[in-house]
């Protein structure tokens, strides 16, 4: 078992057919694969209380939990840089003038 911030893996041995739950606070970005694949995830209802919960098949399984940037965050974070370097070139060019 491998536990990171943005990475959690397991494998997992169910002797029968289960709903797992993943004890991290669902985020926007997080995605779970259970043997490679994407698998959909119930995490809204009173139930998981906000944890991502998941059905799993009898079986040895490899679930893989991963944390991923959006597309409205990496967004974000290019306006942000863009910010910084106008606001540096703005101070460069006004403390010249001066």
């Amino acid at each position: 078992m491998e536990n990171k911030s943005a990475r959690v893996s397991a494998e997992i041995d169910a002797t029968s057919s289960a709903k797992v739950q993943f004890n991290q606070y669902y985020f926007p970005g997080w995605g779970i694969k259970i043997d490679g694949r994407n698998t959909d995830f119930k995490y809204s209802d009173t139930e998981s209380n906000g944890l991502p919960v998941f059905d799993i098949e009898k079986g040895n399984h490899k679930v893989l939990a991963e944390f991923k940037n959006t597309a409205d965050r990496n967004l974000a974070e290019a306006i942000s840089v863009i910010s910084v370097i106008v606001w540096l070139i703005l101070l460069c060019r006004l403390s010249i003038l001066h």
